[in-house]
């Protein structure tokens, strides 16, 4: 048995709804948190649901951008002629992905995992010092080395446009960077 063409749209609704009541399930661990915030596990907890925002956020994107495809391309339900309840659920979305955000930088929370560049920032600095025959040994000790935070591109390219525009807005808010790390 073959699915009716607006089926897509409905599982792309579904898929928004789902994330959005996440993130409502992440705002009330949030304020669990809040009203102990020296409490390890709460922090534990809400630091790993934080780092599943970013994702929840660019999955809920693409469903909201295939709702509004859907419905231009007259492939939505029936009696689903504008993109009102797409751009209300979208809005809906926001208003709770920014409040989760704001709560995250205020709590000094990171929205990403952690990725340590430092090797690759130490061999550029020795690279570009003259020297090219690196060892290990030359290298300093992990503990010394400063560590950034960046999103890990999960391979989907429809997020790339989001991926992109995060790492770059990372970048440069990163002037002790130099151009080639």
């Amino acid at each position: 048995m073959m699915l009716p063409v607006s089926a897509g749209y409905i599982e792309a609704k579904a898929r928004v709804i789902r994330g959005t009541d996440r993130i409502t399930a992440f705002i009330s661990a949030a304020g669990e948190f809040k009203a102990d915030s020296k409490n390890v596990a709460r922090r534990a907890k809400i630091e790993q649901m934080l780092r599943e925002l970013k994702d929840i956020l660019w999955k809920v994107e693409e469903d909201i951008q295939y709702m509004e495809n859907a419905v231009s391309q007259g492939t939505a339900k029936i009696d689903v002629k504008y993109t009102s309840s797409s751009r209300a659920l979208s809005t809906t979305f926001d208003n709770l992905y920014y409040e989760l955000a704001a709560f995250a930088d205020v709590q000094k929370i990171s929205l990403s995992p952690v990725l340590d560049l430092s090797l690759s920032a130490t061999l550029n600095k020795t690279i570009g010092s003259g020297s090219t025959n690196v060892s290990h040994d030359q290298l300093p000790k992990r503990s010394s080395f400063e560590i950034f935070e960046f999103p890990i591109f999960s391979g989907i390219i429809t997020e790339r446009q989001g991926f992109d525009d995060l790492f770059n807005s990372i970048m440069s808010h990163a002037p002790e960077l130099p151009d080639v790390e």
